[in-house]
């Protein structure tokens, strides 16, 4: 047993000498055959550049004078096509802001056009042009979200839903009880319908000839 470990240990360090007096010459010859390679290569007398791309079948060629213009014009012409690209980008977001722009201005003027007071003035205008003379009516102010309903029939009073009784106006020209109005003015200090804020010095009796 003590013979066959030291024919190992022989055997292992024979090995281990070799290897590193055998290593540099193997490396020497393989970087010159590389460097053969290459050579042949430079002066056109092979078409691989090495042994590795002659195993694949890989030939790799030198550029030429003709390769350098087609990639000036490639360069050029995508140069050409990014600076039209980027010009259109620009003017197609020019002219989608102009009609932002416009639409906005066009939306307004509609609004302002179809607005109730723009109607009753355009029809006071008419009514001036074809002779007539009377005042246009007022709107009557919007009820409030708030405030009490008004009834259908124009001669009940809001409050108390009754025929109204000494009619009497708020500040908004909705029409009340003289005592209904003045007693929830009294108490809320605005219009039972419209919620505008009212004094029961603002409240005026209807006289009736």
């Amino acid at each position: 047993e003590i013979e066959n470990r030291n024919s190992a240990l022989r055997l292992d360090t024979f090995l281990t000498l070799a290897f590193a007096k055998g290593f540099p010459y193997a490396r020497a010859l393989l970087d010159s055959y590389l460097l053969g390679f290459q050579l042949l290569f430079m002066f056109n007398k092979t078409r691989y550049y090495s042994p590795l791309l002659w195993m694949q079948g890989i030939i790799i060629s030198r550029l030429t004078a003709d390769d350098y213009r087609n990639f000036s014009t490639a360069e050029e012409l995508s140069h050409k096509t990014s600076t039209f690209l980027s010009r259109m980008s620009s003017k197609f977001l020019r002219f989608l802001r102009t009609m932002l722009i416009a639409s906005a201005l066009g939306f307004k003027l509609l609004e302002w056009y179809y607005s109730p007071e723009n109607i009753s003035q355009r029809e006071s205008n008419n009514g001036a042009n074809a002779g007539h003379n009377a005042v246009p009516t007022p709107l009557p102010p919007r009820p409030s979200p708030r405030g009490v309903d008004v009834p259908p029939n124009p001669m009940l009073c809001p409050l108390c839903h009754e025929v109204r009784k000494n009619p009497a106006v708020a500040s908004s020209g909705f029409a009340f009880c003289f005592s209904c109005i003045q007693q929830y003015v009294s108490e809320h200090n605005e219009c039972p319908v419209t919620c505008i804020p009212c004094n029961v010095k603002q409240i005026r009796r209807i006289y009736q000839a």
